[in-house]
């Protein structure tokens, strides 16, 4: 009996081996997209706004926001963002006008200086005795940030990209109480475009250069489409995101004309995508809360 038994149960397991191998339906494998954790720290944001025909805006703009980035380090994101080579769903020139144009009003407004923040915070004009910007004022300003305060939201997320079409998925959790409501967008910066920039003489040609870290645009709207209220403690909220940079088209500045930077398969295939958290106040005004980037799955 003992080996019937024995034969049966072979004959069965040697079926079921049979079935797998002729293509029957496995296990389906583990997204790759599917976040896990979200961490409890805080990450601040650097931008510097300006118009890529100002040489003031270009340089010495990039070294400073270099300083920055290299004195920060992993405590900081930060970028460029330019309203002649502004993407125009996430109205990052009107935007940042507002942002930093009040502020400098006095000196001209954007279109005459590069405009300089830390997590919504003007530091355009922060100067020691000597009248000089102190960037490593910032970049300890941005370390404190994560250091000293509380951690109110954060967000993890995983994108892919198959030529120009980005597909991305992401958990935000609160590690406070929520009242108000917050919005997460996602903002695609290249690490290495080429733009024109003029040097500012009269006469000179513009000038082919690269700018790094730069914003191209958003895959989800400037302050993100989802409304995220009412969370609790250690409530999360997930969602996902598609989106295809075809749509990324620049404004095509009169100084510029047809010197605008085309949007490339190969240009986006070395681009960040940045989750910034906001604070919506009332529907009409919007603070930092914090940023992290995301993980490329390949």
């Amino acid at each position: 009996m003992k080996n019937i038994f024995y034969m049966l149960l072979a004959f069965v397991l040697l079926f079921t081996a049979c079935k797998d191998d002729d293509g029957a339906a496995s296990p389906e494998p583990n997204d790759p997209l599917s976040v896990g954790e979200v961490l409890e720290d805080n990450t601040a944001m650097f931008s510097v706004f300006g118009a890529t025909y100002c040489w003031n805006c270009h340089e010495p703009s990039g070294t400073y926001q270099q300083t920055v980035m290299d004195q920060a380090g992993s405590e900081m994101i930060g970028f460029k963002m330019c309203g002649d080579y502004s993407y125009a769903s996430i109205g990052v020139t009107d935007e940042a006008t507002d942002m930093w144009g009040n502020a400098q009003a006095e000196f001209g407004g954007p279109s005459g200086l590069a405009g300089y923040t830390l997590n919504n915070r003007d530091w355009a004009y922060l100067a020691n005795e000597e009248g000089q910007i102190v960037f490593s004022d910032v970049a300890n300003a941005a370390k404190e940030f994560g250091k000293s305060s509380d951690v109110k939201a954060n967000v993890a997320s995983k994108f892919s990209l198959d030529g120009k079409k980005f597909k991305l998925k992401y958990k935000f959790k609160a590690f406070q109480d929520l009242t108000s409501t917050h919005r997460v967008a996602f903002y695609i910066i290249a690490n290495d475009m080429e733009a024109y920039y003029w040097p500012g003489q009269s006469g000179a040609e513009l000038i082919l250069d690269t700018w790094k870290p730069f914003l191209l645009g958003s895959l989800n709207g400037t302050f993100g489409e989802d409304e995220i209220s009412d969370l609790k403690a250690g409530e999360t909220f997930e969602g996902e995101v598609e989106f295809d940079a075809k749509y990324l088209d620049f404004d095509k500045a009169p100084r510029v004309g047809d010197l605008n930077p085309e949007i490339t398969e190969d240009l986006l295939s070395r681009a960040d995508v940045v989750a910034v958290i906001w604070n919506n106040k009332n529907f009409t005004s919007y603070s930092f809360v914090n940023c992290s980037k995301a993980e490329k799955v390949q």
